[in-house]
């Protein structure tokens, strides 16, 4: 009898892609008004293996560029997310907290792929 198994790999850590990218941060008054703008340094990055919601898989914070990186994943669905800590602004109606999040495939078990910037508001 040929017993034959296959082994699917999930989403997540023991791959060789990395993804990258920088969170870009939007400092706002109270009165919706742009006060300064620079690349968030020492800020929390989560990152969700290949399921919708529920608690993060893995986090890494910012280098003092803003920079990010999450390395020895496998191919499949992501979700990175950070927290958008926007204070009370009277003009735009926004009251706190709120999350960022992107989406993205890892599609080759080699792959490097950059996000880019990642917007938050302050």
């Amino acid at each position: 009898m040929l017993l034959s198994v296959s082994c699917t790999k999930e989403p997540g850590v023991g791959g060789s892609a990395i993804v990258t990218g920088k969170i870009y941060a939007e400092d706002y008054n109270t009165l919706g008004t742009l006060t300064g703008e620079y690349y968030a340094q020492n800020y929390k990055v989560y990152l969700i293996y290949g399921k919708e919601g529920g608690a993060f898989d893995d986090d890494v914070n910012t280098s003092h560029d803003g920079s990010f990186e999450f390395k020895y994943l496998q191919k499949g669905d992501y979700e990175l997310f950070v927290y958008s800590d926007y204070s009370y602004c009277l003009a735009c109606g926004n009251l706190g907290d709120s999350v960022v999040s992107v989406k993205f495939q890892i599609t080759d078990k080699k792959q490097e792929l950059d996000l880019s910037d990642i917007t938050i508001l302050k």
